[in-house]
């Protein structure tokens, strides 16, 4: 009987192990079996955001990345050449290079490319407007309502694009066409210097003095082609393509955000009523609790001053306010000083609106997301019943989190010594704040 329980667990366990193995075996990938990887030669013409080179030879750009990632998949290496503007597409077309990143796609371009199902992310377009031109703003769209546009004819796929954001958003406009012989250096900023028109169709990387963007939209997409007829790359592409948008499907947005930091974007302007509050206001005072990481960083060890002075730093070379700070002892007495109008602002706001508005503070839109979290001592048995939860003074708990009794502290530190003496069970706060 023993000895027929012992073949039984056994064999149970021989086909179980056999089958992990037969698993294995059909898993292994081609990266596995190959003994080579598979090199691809890549065109590497610099374009800003898309193939890059720093200095010292390190590649990058949204090209790079996806590469990166594809190769993950598929085990390829790569060969990147570098190239022209001028050349790559010829060389691309003879055969030189299995790979190009950064194309358009246009009907009919099929004969000379060949596309995946998936592109890398979308290129952006602006439309542009003179500085000195108040009667446009980047935050009122009705105001593009009766305006002119010029676009350059041949951009037809950013033509269409551009009547579909009109078109979407409800928007009236004329658009005045400009041929190549119309171009000066390139584009069409004389036009909209001179009045011609009132605004300009251009492109996300285009900077130019005296003209700001008012609007910012997905344009066309990206895409990396290979040669017509090298059906083993692209099916390569467009199977690691989709894995890589089954699990994440932010990529192509992430990368892009990543490599065109400097893009332009939706440039505020200041209306004349704005500027004038600046003119007679010169300063504001702003109420900030004593050693707030990191919204208020005052240890020497700390790299910068605190996220709430970083930011009000940015707005200073903006905006050309003064702000100066006044120190608190803690969360409740620094929004004390804002109720009591000792200070215009509070550097920072852990509520939500309808809290706010309970407590009578006036929300400005966000500029950090943070978490709070839970810290409880080992012995509570959270959650339950019965526990005594703990805030700093001016929070509340979430209606998420329960407690029988919730105690005030002036910081975190207090509030986590009473947790350790096993005085309260938990306490709830901002991640940060409390992990330092």
């Amino acid at each position: 009987m023993k000895r027929t329980r012992f073949m039984n667990r056994f064999g149970i366990w021989a086909v179980f192990s056999l089958i992990i193995i037969m698993i294995s075996a059909i898993s292994v990938t081609p990266v596995a079996a190959e003994s080579q990887p598979r090199v691809l030669r890549v065109a590497f013409c610099e374009i800003e955001g898309i193939t890059e080179k720093d200095p010292d030879g390190t590649r990058h750009g949204l090209v790079v990345d996806y590469l990166n990632e594809i190769a993950k998949y598929t085990g390829w290496e790569y060969e990147y050449i570098d190239t022209t503007a001028e050349t790559m597409l010829e060389e691309f077309a003879d055969g030189e290079y299995e790979l190009m990143g950064g194309n358009y796609y246009m009907p009919g371009l099929e004969a000379y490319y060949g596309y995946p199902d998936y592109s890398i992310g979308n290129s952006k377009a602006v439309i542009l407007a003179r500085e000195d031109d108040d009667s446009i703003q980047s935050y009122n769209l009705k105001s593009l309502n009766g305006k002119t546009i010029g676009v350059y004819e041949r951009a037809t796929e950013n033509i269409r694009r551009l009547k579909e954001f009109l078109s979407m958003n409800a928007l009236d406009c004329t658009l005045k066409y400009y041929a190549y012989e119309d171009l000066t250096n390139g584009n069409l900023y004389p036009c909209l210097e001179r009045g011609e028109v009132d605004l300009l169709l251009g492109n996300s990387s285009e900077q130019s003095p005296g003209i700001r963007v008012v609007v910012s939209y997905d344009s066309q997409p990206y895409y990396i082609v290979t040669n017509v007829g090298n059906q083993e790359v692209l099916d390569g592409l467009n199977m690691a393509m989709a894995r890589i948008a089954d699990s994440n499907p932010n990529f192509a947005a992430e990368r892009y955000n990543a490599n065109f930091l400097n893009a332009s974007n939706v440039r505020i302007r200041l209306n004349e009523e704005e500027q004038e509050y600046i003119r007679q206001k010169g300063s504001v005072t702003v109420a900030m609790p004593r050693n707030f990481h990191p919204l208020a960083c005052e240890n020497p060890n700390d790299i910068h001053d605190g996220l709430v002075h970083d930011i009000l730093k940015e707005m200073a070379e903006f905006t050309g306010l003064e702000f100066r700070f006044i120190s608190a002892d803690s969360y409740m007495n620094a929004m004390e000083l804002v109720r009591q109008g000792a200070a215009d602002l509070l550097g920072f706001y852990l509520g939500d609106v309808s809290d706010s508005m309970q407590k009578g503070m006036v929300l400005t839109a966000p500029y950090a997301s943070m978490n709070s979290i839970v810290v409880r001592s080992k012995a509570s048995s959270f959650p339950g019943d019965g526990l005594v939860g703990a805030v700093i003074v001016g929070r509340g708990l979430p209606g998420t989190i329960r407690a029988d009794r919730v105690e005030f502290f002036h910081n975190a530190s207090d509030a986590l010594e009473a947790v350790n003496r096993g005085e309260i069970d938990f306490v709830y706060g901002l991640a940060s704040y409390m992990e330092y």
